[in-house]
Order: structure tokens, then C-alpha cells, then sequence
């Protein structure tokens, strides 16, 4: 999968990180909908559907990631920070032992949603810090 996102985010020069997050969110809460109505059917169409249906969050995040480093100057901060989120993604799927499958999916969409926020506040802040320094230089 993270091949194929890379693949993906240098063919199609995808640059909007808008589009990957609205691409992930979908596919997490189509996973969170279809487990809590009985999942697909058992025959082969049901469970091609089903390893579609498990592996786009995978997909989407890596595009996610792709994005997020291409447009990133400081590679070392974006591995670390992606290093911190598979640990931290490894701690929550011990929850699902108590909480359920289902409640992974939901406790992505809220971290998607937190690090997509946060990305916004951080891009807006770096660009308000940005034009004061142009503004105060001779």
C-alpha cells in the first residue's frame, strides 16, 4: 500500500493533502458503516470487497504521508512524527480487544480529523510568522 501511494502521489502530482484526508475519512467511516450492519456477503464478491474495503484507509493515509513530505521541507521531523503515530496506532489496537474492531475506525476518523486541523493551524501560523518577518525587514 505504501508503495502504491507513493506511486500514486508522484504520477498524479498530487500537492491538495484536502483531497487525500477527504479520500481517507471516507473510506474509514464506509469501513465503520458496513462493519456495523454485517459486514459483505461470503462469496467472492463480498470478500474482494471486503480486502478493498480493509486496505483503502491504508492506501489513503499513505497518500496522506506522501503529501505531507513532499510538501515538507524537514524530512526528519515527518519520519519521526510518522514513527510516533504507528506507535501510538499499535497502543490503540489493543483497545479493539476491548472496545471492538468497530471503534478503531472511529477513533481514526478523530485522529485524522485532529492531525488535519492541526495541519491547518500550523500552516496558518507558519504563514503569519512568515509575513511579519517580511514585513518588519529593511
Amino acid at each position: 500500500m505504501a508503495f502504491l501511494a507513493n506511486y500514486t502521489v508522484q504520477r498524479w502530482s498530487m500537492r491538495r493533502v484536502e483531497i487525500c484526508y477527504v479520500l481517507l475519512l471516507v473510506s474509514l467511516l464506509a469501513g465503520w458503516f458496513i462493519a456495523g450492519h454485517g459486514g459483505l456477503p461470503s462469496n467472492w464478491a463480498g470478500r474482494a470487497g471486503t480486502t478493498v474495503l480493509l486496505t483503502c484507509p491504508m492506501f489513503f493515509s499513505g497518500m496522506v504521508f506522501s503529501t505531507l513530505l513532499r510538501s515538507c521541507g524537514e524530512i526528519s521531523g515527518v519520519m519521526s512524527a510518522n514513527l510516533f503515530g504507528a506507535m501510538c496506532g499499535g497502543l490503540l489496537e489493543y483497545n479493539s480487544m476491548y472496545f471492538g474492531i468497530r471503534s478503531l475506525y472511529l477513533m481514526a476518523v478523530g485522529l485524522y480529523l485532529l492531525a488535519f486541523f492541526w495541519g491547518i493551524l500550523r500552516s496558518q501560523s507558519t504563514e503569519q510568522v512568515l509575513k511579519v518577518s517580511t514585513q518588519s525587514a529593511p
